[in-house]
């Protein structure tokens, strides 16, 4: 693969990262933790799985974690015109030998922490996402009449790109609103004028990253500049000519669609650039290239169940006590992606110790008025 190939290659991708989702073709892993009035939480995954793996291979683990003896495994077989929760996920399909009925394997895979805190240690160690920490926070307090739980989940900011402040191109606002959940600046705008705002903030992102992969293609090649035979400036003046190079084809054909030695002898009106770097250095460049898709192969439909009320929450979706959050690369390209809920728990004992305590007190001062 040349620098061309890595360029072109490496700009389609990770402009497809804001519409591709998991490549698995499964469709997102499904993450569902659930937290107890004492502090204690479950966090179950549920997955389809390969029939090997429900036959006992371990090879065939459909998590993306390692599986140890902590783990509880359960297996749930879907027929066709099956209604339960598994009912809609995608899956591997089968079809049995006598009268070719459709059927799918799911597997259940849950764990038991002791605290919410010790869940933290929990990460997707056989995935994409095994550099990813998140960090987790859980507070509860006593209100006499009511118990009040606050959790807090952070995916933390994570980009290979970081020579070009994003912040030259969007506003954290348009940021949230491109990759997040805000939707503070839909307010007062039609569906057109969303999607014409919509459009906008792609194309400076797109402007950002055609910028951030220019950026890190020129820093091997000045890096390896001393492998240029002939090299029509000094590696200081070529180092200073990057600017002026962006300049005059950034945003034309030339940058996007050609190659990029060819660009260089083209500025500097000279052979030397596709001449003298042959493959091996080519192979180079394509090594030292950030792997942009690392973090994009995964996705979590992310489900929370917290005791008692949600009184407070930046979920986009809510279902009785359960929320739900799409949890993927692009959510925390830009910014840590907070997943944050409060809620309330009423504590029925104490109306009915403050009810008798009432009732105490008012018997006593009617005794004593006698």
């Amino acid at each position: 693969m040349n620098t061309k190939t890595v360029f072109i290659k490496g700009l389609m991708l990770a402009i497809l990262l804001t519409v591709l989702s998991c490549n698995s073709g499964l469709g997102p892993y499904y993450m569902f933790t659930k937290v107890y009035p004492d502090g204690s939480c479950t966090r179950e995954f549920v997955r389809s799985a390969d029939s090997a793996f429900v036959a006992g291979d371990t090879s065939k683990n459909p998590f993306p974690f390692k599986l140890d003896t902590t783990w509880k495994i359960q297996f749930y077989k879907r027929l066709q015109n099956d209604s339960s929760r598994f009912a809609h996920m995608k899956a591997i399909e089968y079809k049995t030998s006598g009268d070719s009925t459709t059927y799918s394997w799911f597997a259940v895979a849950t764990k038991k922490f002791p605290t919410v805190q010790s869940m933290s240690a929990f990460s997707l160690d056989q995935s994409s996402w095994d550099s990813i920490k998140t960090q987790i926070d859980f507070k509860k307090k006593f209100r006499w009449f009511y118990t009040y739980y606050k959790y807090r989940e952070v995916y933390p900011y994570s980009n290979v790109f970081k020579r070009v402040p994003v912040s030259d191109y969007l506003t954290q606002p348009e940021l949230q609103t491109l990759y997040g959940e805000s939707r503070e600046l839909y307010t007062g705008k039609n569906g057109l004028e969303v999607k014409s705002m919509l459009d906008d903030l792609q194309k400076k992102a797109d402007e950002w990253l055609n910028r951030s992969l220019y950026e890190e293609i020129y820093v091997l090649y000045v890096k390896h500049y001393d492998e240029v035979r002939n090299p029509p400036v000094d590696k200081k003046t070529f180092e200073s000519a990057k600017d002026s190079i962006y300049k005059r084809y950034g945003k034309s054909d030339s940058l996007l669609k050609g190659d990029f030695n060819d660009i260089l002898d083209s500025y500097f009106r000279t052979k030397s650039f596709s001449k003298s770097l042959n493959d091996s250095i080519q192979k180079k460049l394509e090594k030292e290239f950030p792997d942009i898709m690392k973090l994009s192969g995964m996705e979590l439909d992310y489900k929370l169940s917290m005791p008692g009320k949600i009184i407070e929450t930046n979920a986009p979706f809510l279902d009785n006590d359960t929320l739900t959050w799409k949890v993927n690369s692009d959510r925390f390209s830009f910014n840590d992606y907070v997943l944050a809920a409060e809620s309330r728990k009423v504590n029925f004992w104490a109306f009915i110790v403050t009810g008798l305590l009432a009732f105490a007190a008012a018997a006593s001062f009617i005794v004593r008025k006698r």
